[in-house]
């Protein structure tokens, strides 16, 4: 009996990883396209456009180094530098 509790134990435990290993994945590609979105709006000149998108991303990977850089470019061509 003990052993087949572990063995549910085991792989309820592996379900969860799995699950969590997906959402984090999902979550990391759905930043990448509102990057990707923003740069689109960013060489289009529509800069405000491009700072939502660059907000979007950075809310959902708030370590995208590039996400930030371009959001602050867009700040800085649209003159706000405060």
């Amino acid at each position: 009996m003990k052993s087949k509790t572990v063995l549910v134990l085991i792989m309820t435990f592996s379900l969860m990883i799995s699950a969590i290993s997906a959402n984090a994945e999902t979550v990391e590609n759905e930043a990448q396209e509102w990057f990707e979105k923003g740069r689109i709006f960013f060489e289009n000149r529509q800069l405000d456009m491009a700072i939502e998108s660059f907000n979007k991303a950075i809310a959902l990977n708030p370590n995208d180094a590039y996400a930030y850089n371009y959001l602050g470019r867009a700040y800085n061509d649209k003159g706000q530098l405060d």
